[in-house]
């Protein structure tokens, strides 16, 4: 494969990445906005925002970490660099984390909801686990870290022999 198919493909690869990033920022900006909405309007409390807000943090760490991982791959010869194997250790903690807080969280998340609109009439139905999805895709993702470690090493022979 040329370096111009392998460029042109990492800035498609870099434009399906920011189209994605600006849905999901969208999605937990409808979140935020709808919940700060219902706490100037007095339905909810703060203390039923907080748990919505640090799941939105971690979201927006996966997200900066994944694109610190993607820009390293566009501008990079080689992906296999120290820095990506942490950033994608970094990622696959936050993705467990992610998911073991949120299972934690939605039934708060819930219940603050369920009581904020029901005074509207509203049914509200707040279920965002994916089944321990996010666990296995964490340690796949954590594991893949220890590959591009390997890769550095196998690079870094590959250098030096040459």
């Amino acid at each position: 494969m040329t370096q111009e198919i392998l460029k042109a493909r990492m800035e498609r690869f870099t434009r399906i990445a920011k189209l994605l990033a600006i849905l999901v920022s969208l999605a937990y900006g409808y979140y935020f906005v709808s919940s700060v909405y219902l706490l100037a309007v007095g339905r909810m409390r703060l203390e039923a925002l907080l748990p919505g807000l640090l799941l939105t943090a971690f979201v927006i760490g996966i997200l900066f970490l994944s694109f610190r991982v993607i820009f390293s791959l566009r501008r990079d010869c080689s992906p296999f660099t120290l820095a990506n194997a942490r950033r994608l250790r970094g990622i696959g903690l936050l993705l467990i984390v992610y998911e073991l807080l949120q299972s934690a969280l939605s039934s708060v998340m819930t219940a603050s909801m369920a009581k904020a609109l029901s005074t509207a009439g509203e049914q509200v139905s707040v279920h965002i686990s994916l089944g321990g999805l996010l666990i296995v895709t964490g340690l796949a993702v954590f594991s893949l870290s220890y590959v591009f470690q390997y890769g550095v090493q196998l690079q870094q022979l590959s250098d030096e022999t040459l």
